[in-house]
């Protein structure tokens, strides 16, 4: 089995440094308060899309092609997906990812913190729907 370094890299970033910065300090349950405040009037939309769990998927795979990816300063391109079986498989791909030496920055930052706050309100939301769905 392969092993690989995990330093910080896009993923990560998205799963940390973005959501820290939007949530600019507030404590877990504050900014949690405030995105669903927020996105309140979103919450009958999101309810009649259902329990979409391929359309969530697809959903957020655009996302990524489209900010995550499509707002870095240089295009990465697409690789040829490879059977895999954990995240050190497909050819050492945070390694490859870490060599563009790609940049998070203020400016990209800026430009996804709406998407970041909008996807963390849905998965709140959507984890709601599920666990109403088990426990009515």
């Amino acid at each position: 089995m392969a092993t690989e370094s995990f330093q910080l890299n896009l993923h990560g970033a998205w799963d940390n440094q973005l959501v820290e910065r939007t949530a600019n300090g507030q404590t877990v349950e504050k900014y949690a308060l405030a995105l669903n405040e927020k996105f309140k009037p979103q919450h009958a939309t999101w309810k009649s899309e259902g329990l979409g769990f391929n359309d969530w998927a697809w959903e957020s795979h655009q996302l990524a092609e489209r900010l995550a990816y499509g707002k870095l300063n240089r295009k990465i391109p697409v690789e040829t997906p490879q059977p895999i079986a954990s995240c050190a498989d497909d050819n050492q791909i945070a390694m490859r990812m870490l060599k563009l030496n790609e940049k998070v920055g203020p400016a990209y930052a800026a430009a996804v913190a709406p998407t970041v706050e909008e996807q963390l309100a849905k998965s709140g939301f959507r984890l709601a729907l599920i666990l109403n769905q088990i426990w009515p």
